[in-house]
């Protein structure tokens, strides 16, 4: 879905070397493959130089990460001055009455 916005090219990182194949195939059948890369890295040590991108999008993966200083250290390490960071992540907690 990032991928296909215009000007748009997707860096994505998995601990998964399964996952990594898996993301590389559909991305070779949607025909988005050239403009996304996929690499085996962890997001306590995001394999990429100091201000790389002007957004960064993580989607449940902060919730598996004990170690929350060390990922968002990183985050704010990779992430442009002025960037956005987009994350979507599932808590616990009281939920609203009916």
């Amino acid at each position: 879905m990032l991928a296909a916005l215009p000007g748009s090219h997707v860096e994505c990182i998995d601990m998964s070397q399964d996952y990594c194949v898996a993301a590389k195939l559909l991305n070779r059948l949607t025909g988005l493959e050239e403009l996304i890369e996929v690499n085996v890295g962890s997001a306590l040590d995001i394999p990429f130089s100091d201000n790389s991108f002007d957004v960064i999008w993580m989607q449940n993966i902060g919730m598996n990460i004990a170690d929350k200083q060390r990922l968002y250290e990183e985050i704010n390490r990779v992430l442009k001055p002025g960037g956005r960071f987009a994350f979507q992540e599932m808590v616990a907690g009281e939920t609203a009455s009916s």
